[in-house]
């Protein structure tokens, strides 16, 4: 017999306040496979979920042995996802909600640790604020920090209401906000571009079709607004200050946390009283420095977790990892290397200590016998054009001898790259190569010339 929990939101909270109770063990694959994006495949191995049922819930399920709830897989950077695939137990169809509807189900969490944290209820107005932080989307404006937030504040807002604003309005509005911003320091980790949660002015405009414009207070209310949200943060410092382990430090370090990522909450159907599995994969961007890029890991979502990097080009190698806390330069506490080899690295991570979520930094190169290919004959070009600009062959057959390893070097250019990788990896020894073999042909063509070309235009 089946059941439908999925509207049951007292579910998803539990299951998202309680991960350890539910998540035994995670697997995550980072498989490097294209120069632009890398494929990310999770493995979640669940416990039976019955007992962690709400009153409400177990009651509606108790003559079923399956239910359709609504499971948080993973924590994904805001976003679009691309090539998102989710699997559920014995594959099993999983659908994802729709982001307000993440939105929604993320603020019964947060609303829950306030509620934990004694420090009193909270307002629908303050309700419907983080329900539009939180299913923030970026816009088309380009909003980098606080200093762009407050250059182009007033033209973002009056975009987003339609109107013109005062100025007075904005500033007062700006000012909250970066109070606001000021509380949350500290609880999340540094990132590219403004968080919504502490830069709550990017989701005002949500509020536009809502307002009565008619109304003189309009600007008022909404400055009341953000007061409340800001005194909401100012009471959850002072308790999280007060004690060390606090559901208001909880509340604060989820709610900077929702800012940069949320939670990719699925609908499945999985068995009440036996273990399952979900599967999930997607597509992430990769940035290269040089030959070196980066991927943030969530490692301790579970009791335990397990991360395989590996690259699927044959021809390429890991020549460096380090796994660092993420946002800042320190090491990752709490995660170990379990395996190492030139194409494969793992990390287990299962002390209760250890960082919630970790960067890896890795540095890709080609193997070492094609490069060394690459390399000698771009050495090998480079001698023999200096050979013929400094003795002026001029005898065709001596140049055909000289310039006959151009040949060579062709083949290594026109040589096909099983992967974008490969190529990306190759792009500077490739070009060098090309540089030396039109050196030679230069020097080569011109040595040859040299003797033919009539007395006038030397002399010219």
């Amino acid at each position: 017999m089946d059941v439908d929990l999925s509207a049951d939101t007292a579910l998803t909270t539990a299951l998202i306040a309680r991960p350890l109770d539910w998540r035994v063990r995670i697997v995550e694959h980072v498989e490097i496979d294209t120069a632009t994006s890398c494929l990310r495949r999770r493995s979640l191995q669940a416990l039976p979920l019955r007992t962690l049922l709400p009153s409400s819930a177990a009651q509606a399920a108790q003559d079923a042995t399956t239910a359709l709830v609504v499971l948080n897989v993973a924590s994904v950077p805001r976003g679009a996802l691309l090539d998102l695939d989710v699997n559920g137990p014995e594959n099993a169809p999983a659908f994802l909600l729709p982001r307000a509807e993440i939105a929604s189900r993320e603020t019964d969490f947060l609303l829950a640790l306030v509620e934990d944290s004694g420090l009193g209820s909270v307002d629908e107005d303050v309700r419907q604020l983080m329900e539009a932080v939180l299913g923030y989307t970026s816009t088309g404006w380009d909003l980098a920090d606080a200093e762009d937030l407050a250059k182009y504040a007033n033209s973002y807002l009056e975009d987003g209401f339609g109107r013109p604003l005062p100025e007075a309005v904005v500033a007062g509005w700006l000012d909250v906000d970066g109070r606001i911003a000021s509380r949350l320091a500290g609880y999340g980790e540094a990132g590219a571009g403004l968080s919504p949660t502490e830069h709550p002015l990017l989701a005002l405009p949500s509020f536009a079709d809502a307002i009565d414009y008619e109304s003189l207070d309009w600007h008022e209310r909404i400055q009341a607004l953000l007061t409340k949200y800001l005194t909401l943060l100012e009471e959850a410092v002072a308790d999280a200050a007060s004690s060390a382990q606090s559901a208001a430090g909880d509340f604060l370090s989820s709610l900077a946390d929702y800012g940069r990522n949320y939670d990719m909450l699925v609908a499945t159907t999985v068995p009440l009283d036996e273990p399952f599995l979900l599967k999930y994969s997607e597509r992430r961007a990769l940035s290269w420095a040089h030959n070196e890029t980066q991927q943030d890991l969530v490692i301790s979502d579970a009791l335990s977790n397990h991360v395989v990097l590996s690259v699927d080009d044959p021809n390429v190698r890991i020549t460096s990892v380090r796994a660092r806390t993420a946002g800042q330069d320190s090491d990752a506490f709490g995660a170990f290397t379990t395996r190492q080899s030139q194409q494969t690295y793992a990390v287990y991570a299962h002390d209760p200590d250890r960082d919630y979520r970790i960067t890896l930094d890795f540095t890709l190169a080609p193997l070492r016998r094609l490069q060394f290919v690459i390399n000698t004959t771009t050495v090998l070009l480079v001698l023999l054009a200096t050979a013929v600009a400094i003795e002026h062959p001029s005898q065709l057959r001596d140049l055909a001898l000289i310039i006959g390893p151009s040949a060579l070097a062709a083949s290594v250019l026109l040589n096909r790259e099983p992967s974008t990788l490969g190529s990306h990896l190759r792009r500077r020894s490739t070009a060098a190569l090309g540089i030396a073999l039109v050196l030679l042909l230069v020097a080569g063509v011109g040595s040859y010339l040299a003797p033919h070309l009539p007395d006038w235009l030397i002399e010219r």
